[in-house]
């Protein structure tokens, strides 16, 4: 079993409460001192209740009390409670097959189908044709053209070839209208066919026009491509069944993640005791899986999601309850990383700050030995996400409406530690001290994911923010410097985004001494950052179905 499961429980002596102890490394100033004798990782709101009165006795004389900030009005975002609970920490899948016999299974049937490989020349032509035409790029989109330079006519009459043709469009760099000029031709005649497809061409069409094939989560496509290649008559059987056992092991494997985090969160207990904020495991793990899906990154994605839960409340605090001068206090608190910035604090805030900072100590001991020196990487990052939300804080409270630029910078900046940084940094040896250097200089590689992100999640949270009574968010910025309306500017921002997804296309395929499984990394994350995702982070229930389909269905074998 993986070394994330490997806790120790210790009791209380005050409350007699279990909780689960990971040590603190030794570089790292400790948040657990004789005045918490109980506030091992994670610190809950059970143990405030129980010495609400001892902490109180610790603020200097200067720092307000709890009462004085009972009364205050709190802002509201509504956000509807998660639609999972606990469902994921008892879950049992029914009927399993034993996980040693599928293990044997698939390594059985990967033999039967590489002798089926050596033995099929055809099948091997065609794959180092589709991986020749990946790496030739735009030259091979001229052959598609006909002597006036247009797409020839006899494309149309091949479905899969038009899909084909649309799908590798998406491939293209900044300023290649080649491409582009092949996404409208090939759209522009499959829309023309779509009515007379038959499945699964039909459904594979639609969902490209949706989400192309280039922008679509890897897991996703391959639940899809799964359940479409059954209906292809002349699918292969021994593929299907390879892929169908594949694609079980590694959903028990995910399955297991959640129980574990599950578990964690519910210790945790922030959704109890911080209920303006968002209850978001279930999809902050989706999110994790979507960059990380592969199983040798199980230890990234359980990293990735416990920053992700603390950094979300932490982002809700600041976006709609905290009042300024909270906002200050606890921002204050992040930058001096000090166990003595709790003592101002309000009994909530005290909550959350001792778990942010407990969580981000935790994330350390998961770390090997030879991989500490990248836990200043998360310190450092964490404080840059908490001095952005501040900044947007600081401009409302001012009523000052920034210029696009200087919105969007502090923006971009502190997405950069909680959607990048942070599982990479769970990545293992792929990712090095020199690589997290060169990383954090902004390349194209981190900045475009970014953009994509920021352009997306703008364009879709406008109302939510607005109406949550936020100060300017970055599209009402544009609007205002550019005299627009929401909807020109929601195109524009669309428009951008396409433009960023190129600047990424182009950084991936740059020389450089970072390994390819890391730019993956970053790629994969801006295929999470579509209106539909990034919409589920808010609002639960419109992933529900998708997020079940993932975890709760295997395939019959």
């Amino acid at each position: 079993m993986q070394s994330y499961y490997k806790f120790n429980h210790v009791q209380c002596a005050k409350t007699g409460i279990y909780r689960l102890r990971m040590p603190q490394p030794h570089h790292i100033p400790s948040i657990v001192n004789s005045k918490y004798p109980c506030s091992t990782p994670p610190y809950t709101a059970r143990y405030l209740t129980h010495n609400k009165q001892s902490v109180s006795d610790t603020r200097p004389a200067s720092c307000k009390t709890d009462d004085h900030y009972a009364n205050i009005g709190r802002n509201s975002a509504n956000y509807e409670p998660s639609v999972w609970g606990d469902f994921f920490a008892t879950y049992a899948p029914p009927n399993l097959e034993p996980k040693e016999r599928l293990e044997q299974m698939i390594k059985e049937q990967k033999e039967e189908v590489r002798d089926m490989l050596r033995s099929t020349t055809n099948a091997v032509e065609l794959m180092n044709l589709v991986d020749t035409i990946q790496r030739l790029g735009i030259d091979v989109f001229y052959k598609f053209k006909d002597s006036n330079g247009s797409f020839d006519v006899k494309l149309c009459e091949d479905a899969r070839g038009l899909l084909s043709l649309y799908n590798a469009g998406y491939l293209a760099f900044p300023e290649e209208a080649i491409l582009d000029e092949a996404i409208s031709f090939a759209r522009c005649h499959l829309k023309s066919k779509a009515n007379d497809l038959i499945p699964p061409l039909k459904k594979q069409v639609l969902r490209a026009f949706k989400t192309p094939l280039h922008r679509m989560l890897p897991r996703i496509e391959a639940m899809y491509h799964i359940q479409e290649y059954e209906e292809e008559e002349t699918r292969n059987n021994k593929l299907l069944k390879l892929a169908k056992m594949d694609y079980n092991l590694v959903q028990r494997l995910h399955l297991e993640e959640l129980k574990h985090l599950s578990l964690w969160y519910r210790e945790l207990n922030l959704s109890e005791n911080l209920r303006y904020a968002r209850d978001r495991l279930v999809e902050l793990f989706f999110w994790s899986l979507a960059g990380y899906f592969e199983p040798h990154y199980s230890r990234a994605r359980i990293m990735y999601t416990k920053y992700g839960v603390v950094a979300t409340v932490v982002d809700d605090t600041f976006d709609i309850y905290a009042t300024y001068e909270e906002c200050k206090l606890l921002n204050d608190a992040f930058q001096g990383w000090d166990e003595k910035a709790i003592d101002c604090l309000p009994m909530y805030l005290k909550n959350l700050y001792l778990a942010a900072i407990n969580t981000v100590h935790g994330l350390g001991d998961e770390l090997q030995p030879s991989e500490k020196y990248r836990i200043p990487y998360y310190i450092k990052e964490t404080q840059i996400l908490v001095e952005g939300y501040m900044q947007e804080i600081e401009w409302h409270a001012k009523r000052q409406a920034p210029t696009y630029d200087k919105r969007k910078i502090p923006a971009i900046d502190g997405n950069i530690g909680s959607v990048l940084l942070c599982p990479l940094l769970g990545m293992g040896e792929d990712v090095t001290e020199e690589a997290l250097r060169w990383l954090s200089t902004f390349p194209d590689i981190v900045m475009a994911p970014m953009e994509i992100c920021r352009y997306t999640d703008d364009a879709i949270s406008y109302e939510r923010e607005m109406n949550a009574g936020q100060g300017p968010t970055t599209i009402v910025c544009y609007m205002m410097e550019h005299n627009l309306t929401k909807n020109e500017a929601a195109a524009k921002f669309e428009s951008l985004a396409d433009e960023s997804w190129k600047k990424l296309n182009r950084a991936c395929l740059r020389p450089t001494n970072v390994p390819k499984e890391v730019l993956n990394r970053f790629v994969n994350m801006a295929r999470v950052c579509t209106p539909e995702y990034l919409f589920g982070l808010s609002h639960g229930s419109t992933i529900k179905e998708l997020i079940g389909m993932l975890f709760l269905k295997p395939f019959s074998i």
